[in-house]
């Protein structure tokens, strides 16, 4: 009888673990990837728009953003407020090119450059080029930015 017990008992434990590997939510790369991909999709359509507080929507509440030169901006309407800046800017024909995405847990690490062009006071336009640092949070509404920095690339 102590026999059939344990082995009900391995059973159980065995099928309680392969249930909860079936249920747990994807953590490979590429489940963080299409975050990464679907809120840069969304960034850039508020960028194209003008819109800024479009572009803060995929920051977390208490994202943090770390511009160059500049001030750290905490929470969705603080980065609004930034973005909205850096749209009078007038940058054009921005490019926004992800290099890697690597996901521990509930965070993922974005790597990328991003290009684009400064119209000059005569018309010209100037090429542009920033490397930058992202680490994404998975939340109940997606992964979204929680830590965003940038800087300057050397000219090529």
């Amino acid at each position: 009888m102590a026999v059939y017990r344990r082995i009900r008992q391995r059973a159980a434990a065995l099928a309680l673990l392969v249930l909860g590997a079936l249920v747990q939510p994807a953590s490979s790369a590429e489940s963080a990837r299409e975050g990464v991909d679907a809120g840069n999709r969304v960034w850039m359509t508020g960028f194209l728009a003008g819109d800024p507080v479009k572009m803060a929507s995929i920051y977390t509440p208490d994202a943090v953003i770390f511009p160059p030169g500049g001030e750290r901006a905490k929470g969705r309407e603080a980065i609004a407020q930034f973005w909205s800046g850096f749209l009078k800017s007038g940058l054009k024909n921005l490019a926004l090119k992800t290099l890697e995405v690597e996901e521990q847990g509930d965070l993922a690490f974005e790597g990328g450059e991003v290009t684009f062009d400064v119209p000059q006071k005569d018309g010209r336009l100037v090429k542009g080029a920033i490397k930058y640092v992202v680490v994404w949070k998975r939340t109940v509404s997606g992964w979204q930015i929680h830590r965003d920095i940038w800087n300057d690339m050397p000219a090529r």
